[in-house]
Parts: C-alpha cells; structure tokens; sequence
C-alpha cells in the first residue's frame, strides 16, 4: 500500500501502525517516521519552486538539511541566484538603453550553461540592434559638418537595410545637387547663361 502510494504521487500516505504489535509495529512506525523525513524537504524545495516559476526569484529553502537533501537544497538555491542575476542583468541593459548608453553589454561570465547562452544572445541581440544605429548616427555626424564623402557601409538586413539604402540615396541626392549647383555657377561664372541642370 505505501509503495502504490509513493508511486502515485500521495506523500501523505502512512501505514497504520496500530494494526500491527512490537517490532512490527516498530518496523511500520519506522517506515512512517523515514516517508516523513523525506517528504519534508521535498514539500520545502517543491514550495520554493513554485515560487520561482510564479516570478519570486528571490525565494530560497532556508532549512538546511543534510546529505543529498542539502546538494538538492544548494541547487534549488543556486537557480534562484543565476535567476536573479538574469533579471539584474536585464534591468542594467534596460536602464543603459532608456538613458542612450549604447554600448553597455550584461556580463555572461557570471553565469553558468545556458544561462550564460542567454546573457549572450541578448548582447548580441543588441550588437545587432545598435551597430547600425551608431554607424548611422556617425554618417548623419559627418552629413552635419558638410562631409558628404562617407556611406553606411555595413552588411545589415531588414529595417536596417532600409534605413542604410535610404540615407545612403540621400547623401546621392545631395552630392549629384551639389555637383548641378557647383556647374551652374561655373557656367554662369562664364558667361554661359543657356547652361540648365538636369532636374
């Protein structure tokens, strides 16, 4: 009956010790007494779990146990950490970016695995996002200071392709109405008043 109970799950199931005399009665009271100590910590780390899987990252199993019991507790314990150190993280890419602090990127090396392959995938979800950002906004610098000679260059796909192509078109335009303006003015300089642009 306690086997079938302990494989279905039902923790709270005890043998009846009063239906059995001395030793036997020991030996159940026995068995009773090891489901308990067992099932203890597995209500404590199972508690705090359920914890972490609702969003409270900073639950931890604060009874200490021994044995495998206290591996198991120093793992359940150590996931909560990483956990925490993610959404750290996160919170530290998310105010860099609300104050325009471009290059500021989480420390993967602080963690451990996969968690560590997160961290990653986020600074280079970014580099991603800002490297065409910051080329740009160094083309558009120089377009202010009246240097037309420099083009985004970089391999981008997307939006950023478009926002490439586009600028890059534009610093076109400029030039070709530069070289018109500087020609009408040569031909005006000599006297060739018939001289027109292509518009």
């Amino acid at each position: 009956m306690m086997a079938q109970a302990a494989a279905e799950g039902k923790l709270d199931t005890r043998a009846d010790a009063s239906r059995h005399s001395g030793d036997y009665a020991k030996i159940v009271k026995g068995i009773n007494e090891t489901l308990e100590g067992a099932v203890v910590p597995l209500r404590d780390f199972g508690g705090v779990l359920d914890k972490m899987a609702a969003g409270d990252l900073s639950a931890k199993v604060t009874n200490e146990y021994q044995g495998d019991y206290e591996v198991l507790r120093t793992a359940v314990n150590e996931l909560g950490a990483q956990l925490q150190g993610v959404q750290e993280v996160m919170l530290q890419l998310r105010n860099a970016g609300v104050a325009g602090e471009l290059d500021v990127r989480g420390d993967a090396d602080r963690f451990k695995g996969e968690i560590a392959g997160i961290v990653r995938g986020v600074n280079e979800t970014l580099d991603a996002v800002v490297g065409p950002v910051i080329e740009t906004a160094e083309v558009l610098e120089k377009m202010a200071s009246r240097d037309l000679t420099e083009r985004v260059t970089g391999d981008y796909k997307g939006d950023h392709a478009k926002i490439k192509n586009n600028l890059n078109a534009c610093i076109g335009a400029l030039n070709a109405l530069i070289e018109d303006a500087n020609m009408m003015a040569q031909a005006a300089a000599e006297g060739k008043l018939d001289t027109r642009a292509d518009a």
